[in-house]
């Protein structure tokens, strides 16, 4: 059997153990094939072109006030989703639930990789520079 309604794909800055500020959202609809628990197979909204610098975020499926959706996610995230929120009463709280996720994302700084590059010349032209 296929449920399907309309979801948000909201994603928010760390707000420490529960999300915090909206940076972006999208409105879907979610064709959900439901035999006691959730595709693992369905991937949610796409075509997306959101920009995230380095940091942590949460990436949250709502169903906001308006939407009508009947669903269920996989209780076990894959890595590297860590933390689980969900939202009751207009405030975050966290718990065991599947409707939000942080994400942990690690991302080398220029500055960084900078400096590797800049020991690695210096290692080769250290090289170059032996006198036999």
């Amino acid at each position: 059997e296929i449920f399907s309604g309309l979801m948000t794909l909201a994603i928010y800055t760390d707000g420490g153990s529960t999300p915090g500020t909206e940076l972006f959202s999208t409105v879907f609809t979610a064709d959900l094939p439901m035999s006691g628990s959730a595709n693992p197979g369905w991937v949610g909204a796409h075509g997306l072109n959101w920009a995230l610098g380095p940091g942590t975020y949460w990436a949250a499926f709502e169903v906001r006030t308006g939407q009508t959706a009947d669903f269920a996610m996989p209780n076990s995230p894959p890595n590297p989703l860590s933390g689980y929120a969900y939202k009751g009463s207009g405030s975050w709280n966290q718990q065991f639930s599947t409707t939000g996720w942080r994400v942990y994302s690690e991302v080398p700084e220029p500055t960084t990789m900078a400096l590797l590059g800049a020991g690695a010349v210096g290692l080769i032209a250290k090289r170059r520079r032996v006198v036999c």
